[in-house]
């Protein structure tokens, strides 16, 4: 009789799987080959920063949180703000669990979590399988470039995709719900500078519920909670407004592109012709449709599409917006 029961669930599970995949295998495919393309390069992608992120979680874990620099030649006595310091203690924990593979692995999950993310929202919103999976595979050859080594920014990632959901859903169908950005942002500001891009969306968000056109009490009250919350979410570190001195720092030196050429803004080459085409496509689209955006979804694509052309880094912030935009067939 038991063997009876688990087999019925089973019978009914596979039609169902057959049908999904049915429906959804391009969007699948694309999504398992970029998993499987990361995975063939995931040892040439622990480089300097993944190491740098396992010793400075290291130094975490058995030390306690650094109050000047032991780690750097060039640096080394200096007042040190480790901004980063949950997303260290996590690699260095996964690297004591596991050793490098599931350190390198966890890289694989985050990516690969992240893109998943925006295609089933791209999916939720209407975008048919066709066009997310013609998109995505644009997205996810610019992924390749600007998101492939394992590094802290890797935990950023699918906490990026979640914040942009939970606002892009809120414009459509506003709720509560999207108060969870303030918690993300919070654990984000201990994870990677790019909160700063988080916070300025959901700031953003938040500036255009005050000034939409019934600026009733409610409405004003839930985008001042958004504007103040994503602005104290930068500082909700053990630095607190120290923080704020890291930031200025780091996304204004202007050295970090002599030195660094992922900080250089893109020029047009063969290899990153793709981004070209997705810059053009996704402003011809906006154009084309402008009705069919919300003022943020509008504004939102403006600012991650002139980011990307200001450093190369940011590329990687443009892919979760062009892979859940509401394409149709």
């Amino acid at each position: 009789m038991a063997s009876t029961d688990v087999a019925v669930p089973r019978a009914i599970a596979r039609p169902r799987l057959s049908a999904l995949l049915e429906r959804e295998g391009l969007v699948v495919g694309v999504v398992s080959a970029y998993a499987a393309s990361v995975a063939y390069r995931l040892p040439l992608r622990v480089a300097q920063d993944a190491w740098f992120a396992l010793v400075g979680g290291r130094q975490v874990v058995r030390h306690g949180l650094p109050g000047s620099d032991t780690l750097t030649y060039w640096t080394v006595g200096k007042h040190w703000i480790d901004q980063q310091w949950i997303a260290q203690a996590a690699s260095y924990g996964l690297y004591s669990v596991g050793g490098i593979k599931l350190f390198a692995l966890s890289h694989l999950a985050l990516v690969v979590l992240a893109l998943a993310l925006v295609v089933v929202a791209a999916r939720r919103r209407g975008a048919s399988p066709r066009a997310v999976a013609w998109t995505a595979i644009v997205v996810v050859y610019l992924l390749a470039l600007a998101a492939g080594h394992a590094r802290t920014q890797s935990f950023a990632y699918p906490l990026f995709a979640l914040v942009l959901l939970l606002l892009l859903d809120d414009v459509r169908r506003p709720s509560r719900r999207v108060f969870l950005v303030l918690p993300l942002l919070a654990l984000w500001a201990n994870v990677h500078g790019s909160v700063v891009l988080g916070a300025l969306l959901v700031a953003l968000h938040g500036a255009l519920v005050m000034l939409r056109g019934d600026r009733s009490s409610r409405a004003l009250v839930r985008g001042g909670l958004l504007v103040a919350g994503s602005a104290f979410s930068l500082i909700a570190t053990p630095w607190f407004a120290g923080t704020l001195g890291y930031y200025r720092s780091t996304l204004f030196n202007s050295s970090f592109k002599d030195i660094l050429s992922e900080w250089r803004a893109p020029t047009l080459t063969l290899e990153l012709l793709p981004l070209y085409l997705l810059a053009g496509g996704a402003l011809w689209l906006l154009g084309r449709n402008r009705r069919r955006f919300t003022a943020f979804e509008q504004l939102a694509l403006l600012l991650l599409l002139a980011l990307a052309f200001v450093a190369q880094r940011n590329i990687v912030w443009l892919s979760s917006p062009a892979s859940s935009s509401r394409l149709r067939r």
